[in-house]
């Protein structure tokens, strides 16, 4: 298993959304498949990975300033694995913690 296939965890409110059904969404290297994607999760998470959808995030160009140069931002590769029910990634899981 390649260590540096998951980068990191996307944590928005859509996502914290879903993991209410099982789903959670990682930002994956860009050449990586689905069968190393979910080995990946499987050891280190130790959890069973029912499904998996992949998808490349394509550079959108934005100004930086009032007359500034376009930049882009980065592109990438995120997937939403789908765990089976009663699993969870405790990373996921801000609710519980103590205020």
């Amino acid at each position: 298993m390649n260590p540096h296939i998951l980068k990191k965890p996307i944590l928005t409110e859509k996502t914290l959304a879903k993991t209410a059904a099982g789903c959670f969404t990682f930002e994956v290297a860009k050449g990586a498949s689905k069968h190393q994607i979910k080995t990946a999760i499987e050891a280190v998470y130790g959890v069973n990975v029912l499904g998996i959808n992949t998808s490349t995030i394509t550079p959108r160009p934005y100004r930086q300033g009032r007359r500034g140069p376009i930049a882009h931002t980065t592109a990438g590769k995120k997937a939403v694995i789908k765990l089976k029910k009663g699993q969870t990634i405790d990373l996921f899981d801000i609710s519980t913690k103590d205020k």
